[in-house]
Formats: structure tokens, C-alpha cells, sequence
């Protein structure tokens, strides 16, 4: 599968994903390098898929934290405003139920201005079969690539 990203750095995180799982229905958490996701860490976010169908954060990366105004680290998708938990709610189903990457490009009001983002959502495994967590990546469209 190939995806259509406007983002150099989603670019490069979508080939580094898409290298590691190589043709396989899944890839298994434990085959990513976390030195080699340093180049991403402050625009990532994972999630953990629950067997009951809830989302909660268990990573959030400081730049996206700054961006937003809050961390979501160890909170639930479901204390989002309802329209924005609604849309990643279905993203974040899509990616676990289909086992494939999504993309999103967004415009919305940020903290008094307007600032157009791009994500991908990645699918992994704890148990390299089942989709139990998600590797997100955020950046702003307006950003230099050097951030």
C-alpha cells in the first residue's frame, strides 16, 4: 500500500514504518528501533487499543502537547469534545479494524489562529496479529521540515 503524504517527515516515518513491516499484515511493536523514531518523537502520539474498543494514550510527544495546550499521556479518547472524538474515534477503528495506515489533513483554530495539519495514523501489534496499538504522527503543513 501507498500512501499520499504532503509532510516530508510523514513521508519518511511512512517509509520507515512501511520498510520494518515489509509485506507482512502487521507489525509488531517490538521490532521498532525507539533510537530510530528519535527524529519524530515530539509529533508522536501512541495509542493503545483496549479489548473493550477504547483508545487511551500512552504517549504524547511534547511538541504536540505544546501545540494542543494539554498532554492526553494515560487519558482516554473519550474525554476529547465529542465532534473530535467522533472523528478519531472512526480513524482510529478504521486503521485497528483494517490493519492499513490513514492519513488526514485538517484546518481548524488553534489557540486563536488557524493552522492546517497533516496526520498519519500507523497500526501495530503487542502480539504481532491483533492491531492493539496506533503510532501517530502530527505535523503542521506551515511547518519547515527541520522541526
Amino acid at each position: 500500500m501507498s500512501v499520499s503524504l504532503s509532510h516530508p517527515k510523514l513521508r519518511s516515518l511512512y517509509d520507515y514504518w512501511s520498510g520494518k513491516i515489509a509485506g507482512r499484515p502487521v507489525l509488531a511493536v517490538e521490532e521498532l528501533e525507539p533510537a530510530e523514531l528519535r527524529r519524530w518523537i515530539g509529533h508522536l502520539v501512541v495509542v493503545d487499543a483496549t479489548a473493550e474498543g477504547a483508545f487511551v494514550y500512552s504517549y504524547y510527544g511534547a511538541t504536540l502537547e505544546k501545540a494542543f495546550g494539554r498532554s492526553m499521556a494515560g487519558q482516554s479518547l473519550e474525554l476529547l469534545p465529542e465532534s473530535q472524538r467522533s472523528i478519531l474515534r472512526d480513524e482510529y477503528q478504521a486503521v485497528r479494524l483494517d490493519r492499513q495506515p490513514v492519513t488526514r489533513t485538517y484546518t481548524a483554530d488553534f489557540e486563536g489562529g488557524t493552522a492546517t495539519w497533516e496526520r498519519l495514523v500507523l497500526p501495530l501489534s503487542s502480539d504481532g496479529a491483533e492491531v492493539d496499538k496506533l503510532l501517530v504522527a502530527a505535523y503542521r503543513l506551515d511547518e519547515s521540515a527541520a522541526h
